[in-house]
């Protein structure tokens, strides 16, 4: 480690020694064991609570980001079905367009494009109730990962991890699934 790096974590205590500890913790979380879950939440809103009692509304927010990017990540998971379908799921927020490939029931390709509404809204216009969450929620991950700095906020560092990236603050709307062609 170097430079920053080296600096947080001499600044939040944590050395080599560390290292097998929070790989357990950080799997635990991606695992989906709801007690990992549930503690890195109350972490976080720990610290969060602390930020906002202290005036730090700016560090408050962006915890909260983290609690809802953390949510998102441990959220169920649509990418594969048990049947063996084939979709192109389609989501668009503020002129950005995912779509998400599903062959034989798993996803198998994603790509993502600026696109103007009226181009999207044929894509868009299909949306099964059951993909409806996953495509919303993809779409704006999307749009927040083209510009993850929020106006007004300086960031720490241009090294910023994927949960800082997913929970920069940028709200969407309309997205849909539709049915391979």
């Amino acid at each position: 480690m170097i430079g920053f790096g080296r600096d947080m974590a001499r600044a939040r205590r944590v050395g080599p020694h560390d290292r097998d500890v929070l790989i357990e913790r950080v799997s635990a979380v991606l695992e989906r064991r709801p007690v990992a879950i549930a503690a890195l939440r109350a972490e976080l809103l720990r610290r969060r609570n602390a930020a906002a009692k202290s005036l730090d509304f700016e560090l408050a927010a962006r915890l909260w980001d983290e609690i809802e990017a953390i949510d998102w990540v441990c959220s169920e998971q649509k990418a594969t079905l048990a049947e063996p379908v084939d979709l192109d799921i389609h989501g668009w927020t503020n002129g950005v367009l995912v779509r998400f490939q599903v062959r034989a029931g798993r996803l198998c390709g994603w790509q993502q494009q600026t696109c103007a509404e009226p181009k999207a809204r044929p894509l868009v216009a299909a949306t099964p109730v059951a993909w409806a969450t996953f495509a919303l929620r993809n779409a704006e991950l999307a749009t927040r990962l083209t510009d993850p700095r929020p106006r007004g906020v300086e960031w720490a560092s241009d090294a910023q991890t994927a949960f800082d990236r997913a929970s920069a603050v940028n709200r969407g709307r309309a997205v849909a699934v539709s049915p391979a062609r």
